[in-house]
């Protein structure tokens, strides 16, 4: 291995085995392999994932392991990693999710010729029996157009990103907002003008397993709405003139709204319909 330049941050918290062995091995095996890989455990009684991390930390001296003392939440345990993190590039990676083994090795290309701050990649969403669900394939022009879309359609899967760590070390994520702490940091950043971009090739495969949960869907739908509207809030003085940021606030709200007062099944017809026009999309 040559000077590390990238610092990858992976949190985990209960994760099956078997998933977090893909998660890291796919890491681990990247052509490009010139990083540390930081995992925090969030969950400091889970002693198993802890002795599982410490085997492969045996045999790979890039691994940089650390355990929080209790469970401080996926924002702090970012910002914690953010402090650690010492190269120029930070890589975000999750315990459930595949990187291609490429990944780093295209993302450090695109840096290279291109002048950009944030990069993500092509995705594919696979279930709990890694069956592909759909692809997500937002173009260049949408996202080196970030700013102008961002409050129309998705443009973005977390765990993609590769950004410059001058940036995350000066933002770093809301801890107050946690849920919508990838929506709070991507409005500091256009607001201060840096350039998104993203690679139009599939390097990432997103778990989401239990897709037909509706209970876990509601929750989940129901705490990302609360934050969504409150982090709009939060920068309504940089885009307060633009129709479609009131449109994203409202629908966040009555999504908010919908979900934490109207019946399961009303919300259940809800999400077909969108399930529906992803489809189609």
């Amino acid at each position: 291995m040559q000077y590390p330049i990238i610092s990858v941050i992976m949190a985990t918290y209960n994760e099956p085995l078997n998933y977090l062995k893909l998660a890291i091995e796919s890491i681990l095996n990247q052509t490009f392999e010139d990083f540390e890989f930081i995992i925090i455990l969030d969950n400091p009684n889970n002693q198993e994932i802890e002795n599982f991390i410490k085997q492969y930390q045996q045999k790979d001296n890039r691994i940089v392991f650390l355990k929080n003392e209790k469970n401080l939440w996926l924002a702090a345990s970012l910002n914690r990693w953010i402090e650690i993190a010492k190269w120029k590039y930070i890589a975000r990676m999750d315990a459930d999710d595949i990187s291609e083994k490429n990944r780093f090795e295209e993302q450090i290309k695109y840096f290279k010729e291109n002048n950009i701050d944030i990069l993500f990649t092509w995705t594919n969403l696979i279930d709990e029996n890694w069956e592909k669900v759909w692809e997500f394939k937002p173009t260049k022009e949408e996202v080196g157009n970030f700013e102008k879309y961002i409050f129309v359609k998705p443009l973005w899967t977390h765990p993609t990103l590769m950004i410059k760590s001058e940036i995350l070390k000066k933002f770093k994520y809301d801890e107050k907002n946690s849920g919508a702490e990838d929506l709070e940091l991507w409005l500091n950043c256009i607001e201060n003008w840096y350039k998104f971009w993203v690679v139009e090739k599939i390097l990432f495969n997103y778990r989401e397993p239990n897709i037909d949960n509706w209970s876990r869907r509601i929750s989940r739908l129901k705490h990302y709405s609360f934050y969504t509207f409150r982090v709009l809030w939060k920068h309504k003085k940089y885009f307060y003139k633009r129709k479609d940021f009131w449109f994203k606030f409202f629908y966040s709200f009555f999504a908010w709204c919908s979900l934490k007062f109207l019946s399961k099944k009303f919300n259940i017809f809800l999400f077909n319909v969108l399930d529906k026009r992803r489809e189609n999309s």
